[in-house]
């Protein structure tokens, strides 16, 4: 953790503008975890961006290119900490993205591999510090992604002793993060934005497929840059599909990106594999500028069926949609009558009627049909009898009677149970 780092790196003055919000998901050991998004923004805290150092790459009379000591636009360092200087030298977050062999950040996403030591063959090298009360991810740690959205630069050259040397000052960046420290269960979830004053003198940049900024030959490879909303799902619902019973409800909350280009409304909706599975999601509309946090609700009927069901989110803004499913999982064990919750056989008095009861086990809810005659004998349900207690009518003959409990799994068929009329009958017992 770097205790000075504006006079490591000859830090000017803080930019026009810069923003850094990230999230814990919630039950993240790695964090608060309490799901909860954490916005810093310039003038609210000390918040310095090492991406608005003036760095580059040095051209010696050989044309041998050499790496500027300083931080270059390849490396976006976001420190934050107490207003206090003195406090400062010990900083309540440090955030690091760095692309692969120190080259520009050009829009696309960069993959975040760990390794130990150097980050050798990787597309970028990433770190993420907290303080120890939160907890601590080193470089060689931290997995996961980030997202160029938006990048511009502009290119000082300047004479030295030995030839040129030419600086990339970047003047907006946008970028979105998903990494994780790989020995924790936990993933941080955030967005950066920054931008900077013009440097008198300096061109704008433009990329191209010559264009090289690193020491090693050939540009960086990102992917293919976002241009509609992302929606986004905490690992720990990717990695563990939530699990649920029938007439449950989870919530699950998720984040949609969405990139500097999108400047209308963005609608969020949510469709499932199975009408008696449901959900919706919260917000419905995100206007510009608003926030992409949201919360999706899963419930469970009584009649979802048991098995693996897929529940998709899907954000757009009229042109590109983008979708991310969750997969939940659906148990149900078919109910069963243990003997000592079977219904019971005994005798009444005539006229009197009779309170049959059952307990079934499995996975509820569950649904009951009495019926009169022998076990399996369908033919004379009773009315009113949907319960698991069931009084029958006033009776002067001996009847019989079992029940079927039914659950989205199956169904269990009770014994038959015999109800006996005679005129020296005691009273039940209740």
């Amino acid at each position: 953790m770097p205790s000075a780092f504006g006079q490591q790196t000859g830090h000017a003055a803080p930019p026009v503008s810069a923003t850094l919000s990230w999230t814990s998901r919630i039950g993240d050991t790695f964090g608060p975890g309490d799901g909860k998004t954490r916005t810093y923004s310039v003038g609210s805290y000390n918040f310095d961006v090492g991406a608005a150092d003036v760095g580059g790459i040095s051209v010696d009379e050989n044309h041998n290119t050499h790496r500027d000591r300083g931080l270059g636009p390849s490396n976006v360092n976001v420190i934050v900490g107490s207003k206090d200087p003195a406090k400062f030298k010990n900083p309540d977050l440090f955030l690091g993205l760095t692309t692969q062999s120190s080259k520009l950040m050009l829009p696309g996403t960069y993959t975040v591999k760990s390794s130990t030591g150097t980050q050798t063959g990787t597309d970028a090298a990433a770190s993420i510090h907290f303080t120890p009360a939160i907890g601590t991810c080193s470089s060689t740690d931290t997995a996961g992604t980030f997202t160029v959205l938006k990048a511009a630069y502009e290119v000082i050259t300047s004479a030295t002793s030995g030839g040129k040397a030419v600086f990339y000052h970047p003047l907006a960046l946008q970028i979105h993060f998903d990494l994780r420290c790989t020995d924790k269960a936990g993933v941080f979830t955030g967005d950066f934005t920054m931008s900077d004053k013009p440097i008198s003198g300096a061109v704008p940049f433009v990329p191209d497929a010559s264009t090289d900024t690193g020491d090693d030959g050939g540009t960086p490879t990102p992917g293919a840059t976002p241009l509609g909303p992302l929606v986004v799902l905490p690992d720990t619902v990717i990695a563990t599909p939530p699990v649920m019973a029938n007439s449950t409800s989870i919530t699950v909350p998720f984040t949609t990106f969405i990139p500097s280009t999108v400047t209308g409304p963005v609608t969020l909706s949510v469709t499932t594999d199975a009408d008696n599975l449901l959900a919706s999601v919260s917000p419905t509309t995100i206007q510009p500028g608003g926030s992409g946090n949201g919360v999706l609700t899963i419930r469970t009927t009584e009649t979802t069926f048991a098995g693996d069901h897929a529940v998709t989110i899907t954000a757009t803004d009229g042109v590109t949609p983008s979708s991310a499913t969750v997969f939940v999982t659906v148990i149900c064990d078919p109910p069963f009558i243990l003997g000592i919750d079977q219904p019971k056989s005994f005798t009444v008095s005539p006229g009197r009627p009779a309170l049959l009861s059952v307990k079934a086990s499995g996975s509820g809810p569950f649904t009951y049909q009495w019926f009169t005659g022998s076990t399996g004998l369908v033919n004379f349900p009773l009315a009113g009898g949907t319960t698991p207690n069931f009084t029958t009518s006033a009776l002067n003959d001996t009847t019989q009677y079992w029940v079927r409990v039914t659950n989205p799994c199956g169904s269990a068929d009770s014994q038959t149970a015999t109800i006996n009329v005679s005129a020296g009958a005691k009273p039940a017992r209740r």
